[in-house]
């Protein structure tokens, strides 16, 4: 029986062991987001790290070294470092000005509701607010997109969506008469290619897709 009991405790020190050196080898995740997009910061166990998207697939890739404060210097293969800072449960980057908090979890994102066809042109009637805009993978809500992308700059300078019996005065870029068809608003400039469709969403807002950059907008209380 000590036998049995030694080689037993021998197994459950061996165990320990091995479950120990297999947690400190385990990859070290992290999440920031960033535009709209979950992005994983993986600090892998063989001193290297990486930066990825779902949709753009790896965006950094470089090596990692932690210091006795806990603090993370991240060096990309161009040799530009990054510093995150420990603070409680997050990592927090303020380089360049710019503040991210990495997180042990991802955020949530927003989600695009789906669009609907409408019977008449009246079901579109209403006064909406711009919330998100998406666009080549990002989303963005409204202030940043005024303020990052540019919005003013192209001729964007207000968030509300204004339609009437198919008259849109759409986020301050002036009144527009539009075509309803297939369940939607719709017109075209020949002459520039641009082509707009205002469509209703499932969440009783409308998107408005202009040449494939898409305006989310929500109803406004009357």
């Amino acid at each position: 029986m000590k036998k049995f009991l030694a080689l037993l405790l021998t197994v459950v020190m061996l165990a320990s062991v091995c479950l120990f050196a297999s947690a400190e080898s385990a990859d070290d995740v992290w999440y920031v987001s960033m535009y709209g997009m979950n992005v994983t910061l993986t600090l892998k166990a063989d001193g290297t790290y990486a930066m990825s998207t779902g949709d753009l697939g790896d965006m950094s890739t470089g090596t990692w070294e932690k210091d006795d404060t806990g603090a993370y210097t991240l060096t990309d293969t161009e040799g530009a470092s990054v510093h995150l800072a420990p603070d409680g449960e997050t990592l927090i980057c303020t380089d360049e000005g710019a503040e991210l908090t990495f997180t042990r979890e991802p955020a949530d994102v927003f989600e695009a509701p789906e669009t609907v066809e409408v019977a008449d042109v009246a079901e579109l009637n209403g006064t909406y607010d711009l919330h998100h805009v998406v666009y080549m993978g990002m989303t963005l809500d409204t202030t940043t997109f005024m303020e990052e992308l540019g919005g003013e700059a192209m001729g964007i300078s207000s968030s509300s969506i204004v339609i009437d019996a198919g008259n849109v005065d759409m986020m301050g870029m002036g009144s527009t008469a539009m075509t309803f068809e297939n369940g939607a608003l719709t017109v075209s400039n020949e002459d520039s290619g641009l082509t707009i469709t205002i469509s209703k969403t499932a969440d009783g807002g409308v998107v408005v897709d202009l040449m494939g950059m898409l305006f989310y907008a929500s109803p406004v209380a009357q």
